[in-house]
């Protein structure tokens, strides 16, 4: 083969691979892979916070990734984060993308504002660990029991925030994070994938 032919073929064979992970098709090991984007955030996140290497996230887990990557969000020490800070990660990768890419993250950005009032359950303008973590772990509650067709609990204003039973609900499958009550799930912990994405090791 030639190396215009090489050239092309291994351009082609990077592009294929580009249009299979912007459809979730996973790569297999010892298979090309290319650089994270934000489309395969849902794929870091259950990278990042399976800890018992099955493939699949419990709402202990995904509140215990929150708890461990909050510090990275955190700048400032101080047990807390601003809007700005929560912020931050994407508005840094914002500057280093273009295209698709750049617009997609222009809509979790606008998302995050969104999270950001739910998550700040005292209204005081920033959010804690605990309160981070304890949104995040409710829900994901409430997306496998959406995915998995178990009834919702309610609370007495029936916001459907109250803890269900624990053992009838099953692990999240990535292909349930794939929902669109999944995503809204994977943006609002976008700004601890991209910290991860970035950093060398767990700040713990």
């Amino acid at each position: 083969m030639t190396t215009i032919k090489r050239k092309w073929a291994a351009g082609t064979a990077l592009a294929v691979i580009g249009v299979l992970s912007s459809f979730g098709v996973a790569l297999q090991p010892g298979q090309a892979q290319m650089r994270p984007t934000p489309f395969s955030s849902t794929e870091e996140l259950v990278a990042g916070a399976d800890m018992n290497g099955n493939g699949m996230l419990s709402p202990k887990e995904i509140r215990d990734y929150v708890s461990r990557w909050f510090d990275w969000l955190d700048t400032k020490h101080q047990g807390k984060i601003s809007l700005q800070e929560y912020e931050a990660p994407l508005r840094m990768a914002m500057t280093k993308a273009d295209g698709s890419d750049k617009m997609a993250l222009e809509r979790d950005l606008a998302a995050l504002k969104t999270d950001f009032s739910l998550i700040d359950k005292d209204h005081n303008g920033t959010i804690t660990r605990d309160e981070y973590a304890a949104w995040a772990e409710q829900r994901s509650l409430r997306v496998a029991m959406v995915a998995q067709g178990t009834p919702e609990p309610t609370t007495a204003e029936g916001d459907g925030s109250s803890a269900p039973i624990f053992g009838s609900i099953k692990e999240l499958s990535v292909s349930e994070l794939r929902t669109p009550l999944g995503q809204g799930l994977v943006t609002a912990l976008e700004p601890l994938i991209i910290s991860h994405r970035n950093a060398e090791k767990p700040h713990r």
